[in-house]
């Protein structure tokens, strides 16, 4: 009787299991294929909105340093558009929690893209609302270190002086 429950136990358990991983297979199914068509009604509504596509799925490798050493980050972007020549990397999001802008996870993707692609901006699309929403960053990409700042400003320095006494603005000094 006992062998039989334990049996009877591990044969419940195998097909739990069993049963978890197709109703997740079947879940990741309808999520690829939601997105999917997301991704196609995003377009279009890009598009009917005055954007123009410049890449689809645009991939490019990004460095960053870790501890000092190099490494390489692999990104891709849903989109990459122009509009008033402005360019905009796109990330289109599906679903309930995804598209919003309070999705920290969300936000920080567009952030990342941004920088990488070096883009004027950013839209986060959701097609299922047909929303598009233009996201800025306030980064500041001009602002060099002070050590290259310091560089520049002797370096023109150095310029203007060689350019004033090429020109004969210091004369020598007499007794």
């Amino acid at each position: 009787m006992a062998i039989a429950v334990v049996v009877g136990s591990l044969l419940v358990i195998a097909l739990w299991s069993i049963f978890r991983r197709w109703l997740h297979r079947i879940t990741l199914r309808r999520r690829f294929a939601r997105a999917a068509t997301g991704e196609l009604r995003a377009e279009s509504l890009l598009v009917e909105r005055g954007y123009r596509v410049i890449a689809r799925q645009a991939a490019r490798q990004w460095h960053i340093a870790i501890n000092g050493t190099s490494a390489r980050v692999d990104l891709r972007v849903d989109y990459l558009v122009e509009k008033r020549g402005r360019r905009f990397v796109v990330e289109v999001k599906t679903g309930r929690f995804a598209p919003r802008l309070d999705n920290a996870i969300t936000r920080r993707q567009l952030l990342e893209y941004h920088i990488a692609y070096g883009s004027d901006g950013a839209l986060l699309v959701n097609p299922e609302q047909r929303r598009i929403h233009e996201i800025e960053f306030n980064v500041n990409r001009s602002a060099a270190s002070p050590r290259v700042r310091a560089i520049v400003l002797i370096a023109i320095g150095v310029a203007i002086g060689l350019a004033l006494g090429h020109y004969g603005f210091f004369l020598p000094l007499r007794r």
